[in-house]
């Protein structure tokens, strides 16, 4: 199981069951922690490169997020979808995947929890000084069939990727 790979309180689903090859050879984590904006993406992405250039068969984000810019999250994810088949993309979430840091997971190949870790709620908003107001159905229908893509390629429930876009679902 993936768990070996990993130290601390965590449930994984079997190699076999992801379709992922492992073990793996060259294991490459990415401190993936705190709020999303560009900055974050500029280092996710660039270390993803890095593990590609170093020839790395595994990269694992270790997440540890309550989310963040939607444009940001949205790079990240769509960069992860760029990675060969041939190399696994783990979300490994300890604690908390929230929000834009969600997206990032669904656009992972696998996603390994921690037993009391959260994953959801990417009902896109907008944020005054005050309050917060739901930004309304036109973006949330773009960011439901980014997700719902997400999902379809690395066989997650569709649904499920939806409904954490729309309360509604």
């Amino acid at each position: 199981a993936l768990a070996s790979a990993f130290t601390g309180d965590v449930y994984a689903a079997p190699v076999e069951a992801a379709g992922l090859k492992g073990p793996f050879r060259r294991v490459h984590v990415i401190d993936f922690d705190g709020e999303i904006e560009p900055v974050l993406a500029t280092y996710v992405k660039t270390s993803v490169d890095a593990a590609l250039k170093e020839k790395a068969d595994c990269i694992v984000l270790r997440i540890y997020s309550p989310g963040g810019r939607v444009d940001s999250s949205m790079e990240i994810g769509d960069h992860l979808l760029k990675v060969p088949e041939d190399v696994a993309t783990i979300a490994w979430v300890p604690k908390m995947a929230l929000s834009g840091a969600a997206i990032v997971s669904l656009a992972c190949r696998e996603i390994v929890m921690g037993s009391q870790a959260h994953l959801g709620d990417s009902q896109p908003i907008l944020g005054t000084p005050g309050e917060i107001i739901e930004a309304g159905e036109k973006i949330e229908t773009v960011l439901r069939a980014l997700l719902r893509g997400y999902a379809e390629k690395n066989g997650y429930p569709t649904v499920l990727a939806e409904a954490m876009v729309s309360k509604h679902i």
